[in-house]
């Protein structure tokens, strides 16, 4: 019982983050459905290398959200 309240927990808490990302981003994302910004923000290829003093983060130029990913990051870490 207690772990699956704690799942429901997770993915209700999981459901709010996604609801208020959608408001930040706003633009072509601001009425898309959860399951939407999910498969757009959420599962993206990424590439991640560590150097001696970074991490570098390499997107995908091919995937079809590329663009969309670019610009909810932008507004995010503005």
């Amino acid at each position: 019982f207690n772990a699956n309240q704690f799942r429901l927990i997770l993915h209700g808490v999981t459901y709010q983050l996604l609801v208020h990302l959608r408001e930040i981003v706003g633009g072509a994302l601001a009425k898309a459905e959860v399951q939407t910004l999910k498969k757009i923000l959420m599962v993206m290829p990424i590439v991640v290398r560590k150097t001696a003093t970074k991490l570098v983060l390499q997107v995908s130029e091919n995937h079809p959200h590329t663009r969309l990913y670019l610009a909810a990051w932008r507004k995010l870490s503005a």
